[in-house]
């Protein structure tokens, strides 16, 4: 009965989060929920550990980490490397030694706490980048320094991820000191074949542009994972670096829209709604301790991230107190690269149920109030004459 499961899904994954978007709830929330109600813990109509859903859920995930790469483009940002390198030392260290700290004191193992630690470096470009678009932000220094201090902290959030991951599971027989050196070597390489791979399929062929440019898009995301897979590197973390090797190749609107609507209309829903029906939210509520591990995580991972943003926009010079509290709330968003090394660590038994659902939890909670607080914020930010010509 997979087709009856699979239907259900979109069926609900439709209606539901069109309910729930007409309640102002974020899209990611409407679908955890949605997974939620139709999972084991729900009405129970959705099995969770069904191997066809597992599958499309981790397209699903290599998808959306797929797209957060996309959106990382450092030619956005070239103009503030030096507030956005000051800033990005702030949101990287910060949470890392905060996560690692709260894991200790909460009485995790040592992997446990580092894992922590690597999770509360995460934020997430998806979720804020919209809100910096409505406020006319993106091109002014402001939004650069937003958008390249998250770029920045999700690539070491992955990095830190695939070398705590190659420590402890490795999937390569090469030395740490081999296999960075060469996997840099690799995505230089792709970063400047891909595109011109890109232009020479492009050109052979003027019919059917855009479903031929679909397809070979297709051919090179999966084309990239399994190299950088062949090398040893997690695939979700391979999705990423597909999306930031094609960053510069994805150049139309069009493009973009079938790509966004490939990714969003099918894949991704199926994964956070099967995030959702593995999720065991009753966990969080079983005793006192799990309640304490809830309340310690969601308030320490807002305040670190809220924290570092605000003192590293304070040491770059940021102007004003105003600024300064925009760039604190949009380090606190936490999605694909969250999701990324939970779902990692849960593989490898670090991560209980309890702190699973924990996560889930704090990423809906982030997701809802760091774009509504971010947005409030920016009411209160002018924009000057010469900085609205700047933007994109």
């Amino acid at each position: 009965m997979e087709f009856l499961s699979f239907f259900i899904i979109l069926i609900a994954g439709l209606f539901l989060s069109g309910i729930f978007s007409r309640l102002h709830v974020p899209w990611v929330v409407a679908l955890l929920v949605t997974g939620f109600v139709l999972g084991p813990h729900g009405i129970a109509v959705v099995p969770a550990e069904d191997p066809t859903f597992l599958f499309l859920s981790e397209i699903g995930l290599i998808f959306l980490m797929f797209m957060a790469g996309l959106e990382t483009k450092w030619s956005r940002i070239q103009g503030q490397l030096k507030p956005i390198a000051i800033v990005s030392v702030f949101t990287t260290i910060i949470p890392f030694i905060g996560g690692i700290t709260l894991g200790t004191a909460l009485g995790f193992s040592f992997f446990t706490a580092l894992l922590l630690g690597i999770v509360f470096i995460a934020s997430s470009i998806a979720v804020i980048l919209p809100t910096l678009n409505a406020k006319n932000a993106l091109g002014t220094p402001l939004g650069d320094i937003i958008l390249g201090s998250t770029m920045v902290a999700d690539i070491v959030g992955l990095v830190l991820l695939s070398i705590f991951l190659q420590s402890i599971h490795p999937s390569t027989a090469l030395s740490l000191w081999v296999f960075y050196p060469l996997l840099l070597c690799v995505l230089i390489l792709l970063k400047w074949g891909i595109p011109r791979i890109h232009d020479l399929f492009r050109h052979l062929s003027t019919q059917h542009a855009f479903e031929r440019e679909i397809r070979l898009i297709l051919m090179l995301i999966i084309g990239t994972v399994i190299i950088f897979e062949l090398l040893g590197l997690h695939a979700v973390i391979a999705g990423f670096f597909a999306g930031f090797v094609l960053s510069e190749s994805v150049k139309t609107d069009i493009l973009k829209d079938k790509l966004h609507a490939l990714a969003y209309g099918i894949f991704i829903p199926i994964f956070f709604v099967l995030v959702g029906v593995q999720a065991d939210i009753g966990e969080l509520f079983t005793d006192t301790r799990s309640l304490v591990v809830l309340g310690s995580i969601l308030g320490s991972a807002f305040l670190l991230k809220f924290i570092s943003g605000y003192v590293g926009g304070a040491v770059s010079g940021l102007r004003s107190s105003t600024e300064r509290l925009a760039l604190g709330f949009s380090q606190v968003p936490q999605l694909s690269t969250m999701f990324a090394a939970v779902f990692a660590g849960a593989s490898l038994g670090l991560l209980d149920n309890t702190l699973v659902a924990t996560f889930i939890a704090g990423s809906a909670l982030s997701t809802v109030l760091a774009p509504l607080l971010l947005s409030i914020v920016y009411e209160r930010i002018p924009i000057s004459p010469s900085e609205s010509n700047n933007i994109l």
